[in-house]
């Protein structure tokens, strides 16, 4: 089972790209075991497995990319200065 609070905690660390390429490998070796496997259900489970690493690049690939717009905007706010109150 894929650990989510793992997954949140390296998509907000810098080293989130190397993950992606280390996950993006593993579904790339996935996808060559299962031209290889004869067994039918071992077949289904594996091709699960290989959904399940894409949904999780993809999960970090916009987690960063919505961190990173957070600390854009944060930073373009603290460069306008202080904002009212009323806004």
């Amino acid at each position: 089972m894929i650990d989510t609070k793992k997954i949140i905690a390296l998509s907000k660390s810098e080293n989130w790209k190397e993950t992606k390429k280390a996950l993006r490998q593993k579904q790339r070796d996935i996808a060559v075991e299962l031209l290889y496997i004869d067994d039918a259900q071992k077949y289904e489970q594996r091709k699960y497995t290989a959904r399940a690493y894409k949904n999780v690049i993809d999960f970090i690939e916009s987690f960063a990319k919505s961190e990173q717009i957070q600390k854009n905007n944060s930073q373009k706010l603290e460069s306008l200065g202080e904002i009212p109150e009323s806004l």
